[in-house]
């Protein structure tokens, strides 16, 4: 009976907590949703942040805990002393800032210049700023002028998580360029691609995405038509993160590019 009674009693309230907080955006200005938040030594105890960057961690065990809080490459490790009931370690004045500040783990971005869109723009917008080199201890992006400077280099790639490529860069690929690409994302990492730009996730990878006329056709895929289209949004997260599931999209300009998402998802 005795042996019972510990079994039963032997983990009460008190042995645990709930961390709550809120996390942002690197400029602290924009609330994130759908940022998984867990306890790094028992990663089962888990939870998501809301539309309003909010989080309840639940069923925390009592003690010095590090809390991770990561969306895609970007990382926060916070150590906190968790104690019996409520442990606030945030607020929505003083919000994590995921990517930087308070625990973060230092993400280095690539972006490649392009002739139209400016993806370093939202990134200065959203509080990464620019780096001479990758090897900048801090945060932050640096900016190439020509996708040789980058893609001939495995060795340079893999000091980045991310790379991005905009708009209007030259898509001229050949072998190297194509074989490193596909290393570096077999590697673990991520690249995102705007548009025009399309060719360097269709060339490297073929077997798995398709795009709108013949491959062998260097730009055939421009065949969107300057329209205002209706989208259903099927990521959760993205839901929870644009407060809606539907949305218009305006292209102001037509020869935008097309995906064949029906050859995806058979891919898939």
């Amino acid at each position: 009976m005795l042996a019972c009674l510990i079994i039963l009693t032997g983990c009460t309230s008190d042995d645990m907590g709930t961390v709550v907080g809120y996390v942002y955006t690197a400029n602290g200005k924009i609330p994130l949703a759908g940022v998984s938040v867990y306890v790094k030594s028992q990663t089962s105890i888990a939870t998501k942040s809301d539309k309003a960057g909010y989080f309840e961690l639940e069923k925390v065990p009592v003690g010095t805990q590090t809390i991770v809080l990561k969306s895609g490459s970007f990382k926060n490790e916070i150590e906190v002393d968790v104690k019996g009931g409520k442990n606030e370690i945030s607020t929505k004045n003083n919000p994590i800032k995921l990517g930087t500040g308070e625990g973060a783990v230092k993400i280095k971005m690539a972006v490649i210049y392009g002739s139209y869109d400016r993806i370093q723009d939202i990134l200065n917008t959203l509080g990464f700023k620019q780096l001479s080199s990758p090897d900048v201890d801090s945060s932050g992006y640096v900016l190439y002028d020509d996708p040789y400077d980058l893609f001939y280099n495995l060795t340079l790639m893999s000091k980045y998580a991310i790379i991005f490529v905009n708009c209007g860069a030259d898509e001229t690929l050949d072998s190297t360029m194509i074989r490193n690409i596909k290393q570096y994302i077999h590697g673990g990492k991520s690249m995102y691609v705007s548009d025009w730009a399309y060719g360097f996730v269709e060339r490297p990878f073929l077997e798995y995405i398709d795009f709108y006329g013949d491959d062998t056709v260097d730009d055939d895929a421009r065949a969107g038509l300057a329209e205002l289209v209706s989208a259903t949004v099927l990521a959760q997260d993205l839901v929870e993160q644009l407060r809606k599931n539907t949305m218009q999209i305006n292209f102001d300009l037509g020869s935008w590019v097309i995906m064949d998402v029906s050859a995806v998802i058979l891919r898939q």
